[in-house]
């Protein structure tokens, strides 16, 4: 039920990019490389480059707390009560 809140708000506030997949329903990796071949396909034609920045974000939230976690996100206005 958070992830789906969560989820929610940041797809309704902008907060991340439609070209975004990680982490979210209905994207897939298949999707990101024929997303990043065709980049570099239509760059290569035009005799641009390509850089691309690969971010591994594993044990990227280990440290994080559910406290923090609560805060940042009330904070932020992600969760409403739900009465």
């Amino acid at each position: 039920m958070v992830v789906d809140r969560l989820q929610y708000y940041l797809d309704r506030s902008g907060h991340i990019s439609e070209k975004q997949a990680g982490f979210r329903r209905s994207y897939n990796t298949i999707q990101q490389i024929a997303r990043l071949t065709q980049h570099i396909k239509d760059g290569f034609q035009k005799k641009q480059s390509t850089l691309a920045v690969f971010v591994d974000f594993k044990s990227a939230f280990d440290k994080v707390t559910g406290k923090m976690f609560a805060q940042k996100a009330f904070t932020h206005e992600c969760f409403q009560p739900s009465l």
